[in-house]
């Protein structure tokens, strides 16, 4: 009974050093393979054991453990530099006082022992919740430097909006030789008057000064109408700039992280 204890213990330590490298790579956004972070959670359980055998003194062990941080460090981080090792320990360290005063906080709440077992799928749950946010973190940052917010006046009408940079938007009206802004339905309709049986019913070549043109995909061609409107100004630092586009009309509600535009490079 004792040899399946100690066996759950070993299993349970060596699945918590894994996700504790894992969650410091998705935290410094950094890629190695599965058997790197493994050979740096047999090397921590393993000196883990032999701690708990020896016996050192206080001081020493503080000493050794540091050594150890770094030790998994050099062998986890992707690329062999200093700095990349330092960041690695400094958040490999911070997760492992997390999960531990997690483990601690538990056990005192609810009064009870917690087995390894127990706490590994503690940690385990924990893990995958953290790395959600962190990966929604890196998101909105990745999307916000491709986010801009335009300001487009058509008469009456004057909305501003956000829109997103898209690369792959390099359409150009052949006609005019002018990039387009893509608006999704609702900012076209409001702008412009437009109701989506204007749309498909294609009346709306009567009501708006515009035509349809096709823009070649990767695989596809589409159709999309496209008109001029009175002004259309991009915000740079807080300023208006005005540029010369026209608009495009999609069926879309929104585009990616609720933006409701997508701007073409060839207008920045």
């Amino acid at each position: 009974m004792q040899y399946v204890y100690i066996e759950d213990v070993i299993f349970s330590s060596l699945i918590i050093d894994y996700l504790l490298i894992t969650l410091t790579l998705c935290m410094t956004q950094s890629r190695i393979g599965f058997w790197q972070k493994m050979a740096g959670s047999v090397l921590a359980l393993t000196c883990s054991i032999l701690l708990s055998i020896l016996d050192i003194h206080h001081v020493f062990l503080i000493f050794i453990k540091l050594l150890i941080g770094i030790a998994v460090s050099i062998i986890c981080t992707e690329r062999f530099f200093f700095k990349d090792i330092l960041i690695f320990y400094i958040v490999f360290v911070s997760f492992t006082f997390l999960m531990g005063g997690a483990v601690s906080a538990m056990q005192i709440l609810f009064s009870v022992s917690i087995s390894p077992l127990v706490a590994m799928i503690f940690i385990f749950i924990i893990s995958i919740l953290i790395q959600r946010v962190i990966h929604r973190f890196y998101y909105s940052r990745t999307i916000s430097q491709f986010s801009y917010y335009i300001k487009l006046r058509q008469g009456k009408h004057t909305l501003t909006i956000k829109a997103y940079l898209d690369s792959g938007n390099l359409a150009v009206d052949t006609l005019t030789s002018s990039p387009i802004v893509i608006l999704d339905f609702d900012t076209f309709s409001k702008l412009l008057d437009i109701s989506i049986v204007d749309y498909l019913s294609r009346s709306i070549k009567n009501k708006l000064n515009g035509r349809y043109i096709h823009i070649n995909g990767v695989n596809s061609s589409t159709e999309i109408f496209v008109t001029k409107v009175d002004e259309i100004y991009i915000i740079k630092q807080g300023r208006p700039v005005k540029i010369e586009a026209l608009v495009g009309l999609s069926l879309t509600s929104h585009f990616v992280g609720n933006h409701h535009a997508l701007l073409s490079p060839l207008i920045l």
